[in-house]
């Protein structure tokens, strides 16, 4: 740090400009140093009213440029992050746009065969149905030939039953 000067006490060069405290901060420190420079700088010229008003007006000119340096170069780093950053989104972008095309394509190819599956599905009801509806008249015909066979077999079982009857009244009139 620059020694101070005492209140009231004359410059020891001729050269009355007061350094501004440095802080812990870089921009203050930037600052300083600028200051400091310029100070070394302008040690020699006489202070007189153009002089100091030239002088405030060169540092002035030297802070801008200062500032200017360092929004530039503050500028540069914003530029490169943004780069890096956009870099890494287009990546997972890229990739994310690859994981739903797989996903669009696995759908596709699942939709497919679920429409295949629910068609052999289809064709094997309307096969069941059609049996059925075989079963259902063969079981139809069984029951009618049932109950026919029945019917006629109930008038047989009379006649035959007629006919044992005449036999065995014929053999009781014969013995």
């Amino acid at each position: 740090m620059p020694p101070r000067r005492v209140k009231g006490e004359p410059p020891k060069d001729g050269f009355d400009f007061m350094l501004s405290q440095a802080s812990n901060s870089s921009a203050s420190d930037d600052h300083a140093a600028l200051e400091m420079a310029m100070a070394e700088t302008f040690r020699g010229i006489l202070l007189s009213r153009y002089s100091a008003r030239r002088f405030i007006i060169l540092s002035l000119n030297a802070l801008a440029s200062a500032e200017k340096r360092k929004k530039e170069h503050q500028q540069k780093i914003l530029v490169a992050i943004k780069k890096h950053i956009m870099k890494e989104i287009s990546g997972s972008v890229e990739e994310f746009n690859v994981a739903v095309q797989a996903i669009d394509e696995l759908l596709e190819a699942f939709l497919i065969s679920h429409a295949t599956e629910e068609d052999n599905i289809r064709k094997i009801w309307c096969e069941i149905i059609n049996e059925e509806e075989k079963l259902q008249a063969f079981i139809q015909k069984c029951r009618s030939d049932n109950v026919n066979a029945r019917e006629s077999g109930g008038a047989l079982r009379g006649k035959g039953m007629a006919k044992i009857q005449t036999v065995c009244q014929g053999k009781d009139l014969h013995i």
